[in-house]
């Protein structure tokens, strides 16, 4: 059994001294590497979130402007093509879009406009717009 022992303190001294310093540095390279490449690609994912929540706010903003622009007067045809690109951003979202099928975002901001074009009530389409536009936010900042 001393024998074994004997042989393998050989073996393990042979790979450190012969093999790891072959093995080591490129093993060393492959593990930075492929931490590098997961920071990376969660870096990149993030940026694309964020982006696509800006250009959401961007049109959702630019729409509430326009109706609110009117106020009280009606929609025209185009804050009509307003909300439909509102609709189209909606629709073209990758990186968000689970999140924002989630919380119901298109949803309430279609009822939000709705509401605001039959019953004209400013404040409540205010703090529609605000509770989407906070819960846009929460989704850039997730991480």
């Amino acid at each position: 059994m001393s024998q074994f022992f004997a042989y393998l303190y050989i073996a393990v001294r042979d790979f450190i001294k012969y093999i790891w310093p072959v093995i080591g540095p490129l093993l060393g390279v492959l593990i930075g590497a492929y931490l590098t490449k997961s920071s990376d690609r969660k870096k990149w994912l993030n940026e694309n979130r964020k982006q696509e929540c800006q250009e959401l706010l961007g049109a959702i903003t630019a729409c509430a402007v326009k109706l609110l622009s009117d106020f009280p007067q009606g929609y025209a045809i185009e804050e009509y093509g307003g909300y439909l690109k509102t609709i189209e951003v909606f629709h073209t979202r990758i990186f968000i879009a689970e999140e924002v099928e989630k919380e119901k975002l298109e949803e309430r901001w279609t009822s939000a406009v709705d509401d605001f074009g039959t019953n004209w009530t400013k404040a409540k389409f205010d703090t529609a717009l605000e509770e989407i536009r906070g819960k846009i936010i929460r989704i850039a900042m997730k991480k």
